[in-house]
């Protein structure tokens, strides 16, 4: 069968647009042939040498070339693939050989740019080989890997590779499916309805015709080209190709180096090339791309020599720097040289490698001289040297357990601060004294927590472990605290009418700074207990600054510890504004019903257990609820003057008659007129 077709060539422009161009494109007979494979391979060889050398080919010979591989694979009487093989292996071997006696021939001075020149020109030819071999590769070398391994191993052959079998050339399907964007053809043949010249020529390379899926090598050590450049060039030049890097990259550190970097950087990442299959996982299938990446030659041939030498030179460094540095200077020192290492390993290494770097650098320049800047930490906090703290955080946070020390001095001194501070109280506005003066401790080292240690949450815990202590700081370890009351009182001096004159905004501030020590308070359901016999007493008096500062403050507590914690304080208010209400009817009551109080009045009706008082002389509770007919007036003891019985005598009547079965207990002591 021979086809031949002119086809409309689809190729980028320089402005990113399309243009369209004519191609006229042969394809041959795929049926078998016999083949003279001396002439056939002279043609392949001379193609190869010119591909490696990136010397121009003409399309043409290209497709000639394609073709006659694929003919010697399907040769008859018998293939010729193995053959095939193994002259494109002594081809490649012969050209590896004669690159390797021009790089070793290279002067010092000249041998890692020669290295680096002949490398991407050996590297650019071998994708465009391994492309030209597609047929062999997809087809001889996947049916020999099978046979050869099911021969010895049956049903297990599955989970095998052979190894002495490589493709030629290497993986780069980013370079392949590139260059057939740039081929999109449109004929019929043969069902090739849509980009046919690409579909064809994925088929002709498929190892697998039903599931239209590329088989992929272990790694890239299995493609033919990269294992000979391996085993032929780099390792019998491996220590004085290393022995060059290493002496670039240490020329570099002390601000020398005449190499450039980018040859450096082509020598060493032509260790990772060999090996790498990073660029196929992501052009073939994303899925693919948590595979394991081999690197193994860039490892062991470079990455731990330079690992170790790099341990040398900061180990010898930064005793040097310790020796003749102050620790301030010294920690200085140590974080300009981490980052230019970071830097320069961005500029030289492999990715995988930074990680090692910055590592490696802090274990040997910061973890292995921990303990001195242990000794001058204490010093530094209680001196507040904001920078040479924040510096000492920098370089111990990445250290396993670097921090501890200085969270524990740091949480030493806000203590001792605090404590210092509390007990130092005089005159009579104690509670003013003690929530302001916690509070500037806690408004100094919250501050200094956020900008020295970016309020680290190990910080940030050692200094709520201090205020803990200090706010619940007893002189006798037999009382209880004493901050619970001191916090109440100062609320309550905020929120009664005969206050300071504050603004509002001023007044908000000052109840969240009261809420800040509140979290502190390790027994707060004693410090409820103050506060709600406090707001008992500003209710019933009426000496409340405002229902909305009450409310603000009582929604603050909710937010700290939750509506259970405020349930009473909230019915108290609710209290208040029912008896408002029940006021207002009984008046309304008593004008209808000509009844003539003596006095004017307003009741309180306060709940049973929402608040903290108890009725004088032999009533038990206030509010209790029950059936007896004794009125409260007649238990309490007190002798109610005369002119208030009849209201109170009304208001009763009134309160039965829509309240039955509840029990009224007057609390005369708590009376005002």
């Amino acid at each position: 069968m021979l086809l031949i077709s002119v086809m409309d060539i689809v190729t980028p422009k320089s402005d990113g647009g399309m243009q369209m161009s004519q191609y006229q494109c042969s394809f041959y007979s795929l049926r078998p042939k016999q083949v003279d494979f001396d002439a056939t391979w002279k043609s392949i060889e001379n193609s190869i040498k010119r591909i490696m050398k990136l010397q121009p080919l003409e399309r043409r010979i290209w497709d000639y070339n394609f073709y006659d591989i694929y003919s010697l694979c399907v040769a008859i009487p018998e293939p010729l693939s193995e053959r095939l093989y193994g002259k494109t292996k002594e081809c490649l071997e012969l050209h590896v050989t004669e690159l390797y006696q021009e790089i070793n021939s290279a002067s010092d001075s000249d041998l890692l740019n020669t290295y680096c020149q002949l490398w991407n020109v050996y590297y650019k030819g071998a994708l465009c080989v391994h492309n030209l071999f597609g047929y062999l590769n997809k087809q001889y070398i996947k049916i020999k890997r099978c046979t050869e391994i099911e021969g010895g191993y049956g049903a297990y052959s599955q989970y095998l590779t052979q190894k002495d079998v490589k493709e030629i050339g290497l993986v780069h399907f980013l370079f392949l499916f590139s260059l057939l964007s740039n081929y999109i053809f449109s004929f019929s043949f043969l069902g090739y309805d849509q980009s046919s010249f690409a579909l064809l020529l994925i088929d002709l390379m498929r190892c697998d015709d039903q599931n239209h899926s590329f088989i992929l090598a272990d790694n890239v050590s299995d493609f033919l080209a990269m294992e000979i450049w391996r085993k032929k060039l780099i390792d019998p030049m491996e220590k004085r190709l290393v022995g060059h890097v290493l002496t670039a990259i240490a020329a570099d550190r002390e601000g020398r180096n005449s190499i450039p970097v980018d040859t450096v950087r082509g020598v060493i990442m032509s260790f990772v090339q060999v090996d790498d299959v990073e660029g196929m996982r992501e052009i073939l299938d994303k899925s693919l791309s948590n595979l394991p990446q081999n690197y193994d030659t860039y490892r062991e041939m470079f990455e731990k020599k330079f690992l170790q030498t790099t341990t040398e030179y900061y180990t010898v460094l930064s005793n040097k720097l310790l020796s003749e540095l102050s620790c301030s200077q010294y920690m200085e020192s140590v974080i300009t040289r981490i980052e230019e290492e970071n830097e320069r390993s961005v500029r030289f290494l492999h990715k995988s490698s930074h990680e090692k770097v910055t590592k490696l650098c802090q274990d040997v320049m910061v973890d292995a001289h921990k303990e001195r800047l242990y000794a001058v930490c204490h010093e530094y906090i209680e001196g507040e040297c904001m920078t040479d703290l924040h510096n000492m955080y920098r370089i111990l946070k990445p250290i396993n357990g670097g921090l501890s020390v200085v969270i524990r001095e740091f949480q030493n001194f806000v203590k001792k601060t605090g404590l210092e501070i509390v007990k130092d109280m005089h005159g009579d506005n104690i509670p003013q004294q003690f929530i302001e003066n916690v509070l500037q401790v806690y408004n100094r080292f919250s501050s200094m927590v956020t900008k020295v240690y970016y309020d680290d949450g190990d910080f940030v815990g050692a200094l709520d472990k201090a205020l803990q202590a200090v706010v619940n700081y007893r002189d006798d370890p037999r009382q209880a605290p004493k901050a619970s009351e001191r916090l109440a009182r100062y609320t309550d001096t905020l929120l009664r009418k005969s206050g300071k004159g504050l603004s509002d905004g001023e007044l908000d501030t000052k109840l969240t700074q009261a809420i800040i020590i509140f979290r502190y308070i390790e027994d707060k359901d004693i410090f409820q207990k103050f506060y709600s016999k406090m707001l008992a007493n500003r209710l019933i008096t009426n000496a409340s600054l405002s229902k909305d500062a009450e409310e603000s403050m009582i929604n603050k507590l909710k937010q700290a510890c939750g509506f259970e914690f405020t349930s009473k304080l909230s019915r108290m208010f609710t209290d208040v504004g029912l008896s408002h209400e029940l006021t207002d009817k009984f008046v309304s009551h008593c004008a209808v019903s000509n009844v003539t109080l003596n006095v004017q009045m307003a009741v309180l009706i306060l709940q049973a257990g929402a608040w903290p008082l108890s009725a004088p002389n032999s009533t038990p509770t206030s509010g209790v609820d029950g059936k007896d007919s004794t009125t409260a007036v007649q238990v309490t003891g007190f002798i109610v003057p005369p002119v208030l019985l009849p209201s109170i005598e009304h208001f009763e009547r009134y309160y039965q008659a829509s309240h039955n079965g509840r029990k009224l207990t007057w609390l005369f002591n708590l009376a005002s007129g």
